[in-house]
């Protein structure tokens, strides 16, 4: 066979990749789609093309948060509450508020007479500071905030509202701070509310004023 000259081996290597000796199977690879939040708008069959359509509302992905599981007490019991209520509004991003409430004994504020409304996303990292910017201005940033969410939940508790959380700085051993709801037809035109109060630890019913 006499040799083959550059333009030779040229147009070999163009033919064999259009063409296949007979009789030996030919294997097609399918491209592998390199998509991300997607959905799969057209059911299709056999080899036919699948069409994919972008999600603009699935969450971002951030590899700095970190899983439920890895968070603290306080985040976990909060967020089995949270995921209870949350909900999306026309495909936005699921969204669930609390009602948070904030005691600070030893700097004299024993009461909390009226709760603060927060909004939570489902970022539960972040969940301790905007609950903590609601209080912004009596937030002592030098004192350490403990979080707690009030279980079991307070009787006849909002519709739209996924738990009480308490916010307490400078407590005291002996005492505690519980959420108590008061039925009184002569206030609210007998609607139940809520106040948070703090007393000696063992406490009865009476010392609850």
């Amino acid at each position: 066979m006499p040799a083959l000259t550059e333009n030779d081996e040229q147009h070999v290597m163009q033919t064999s990749m259009q063409q296949h000796p007979v009789g030996q199977p030919v294997t097609f690879a399918p491209p592998v789609p390199q998509y991300c939040a997607v959905n799969l708008t057209e059911p299709t069959g056999g080899n036919e093309h699948i069409r994919f359509r972008f999600n603009p509302d699935v969450p971002a992905f951030d590899p700095n948060q970190p899983p439920i599981h890895t968070m603290s007490e306080f985040l976990q019991d909060l967020y089995a509450q949270w995921t209870a209520v949350a909900f999306s509004w026309q495909g936005g991003t699921r969204a669930a508020a609390i009602l948070t409430w904030y005691v600070s004994p030893g700097r004299g504020l024993a009461r909390c007479l009226e709760s603060r409304r927060v909004t939570l996303f489902d970022n539960a990292f972040t969940w301790e500071s905007k609950i903590t910017h609601a209080w912004g201005e009596l937030v002592d940033p030098n004192e350490a905030i403990h979080f707690f969410v009030i279980l079991p939940p307070s009787p006849h508790l909002e519709t739209s509202i996924a738990a009480h959380v308490l916010i307490a700085q400078q407590t005291r051993a002996e005492e505690s701070s519980s959420l108590v709801t008061i039925y009184d037809p002569a206030v609210h035109q007998g609607r139940p509310f809520r106040v948070v109060v703090t007393t000696p630890a063992r406490a009865f019913p009476a010392q609850i004023e």
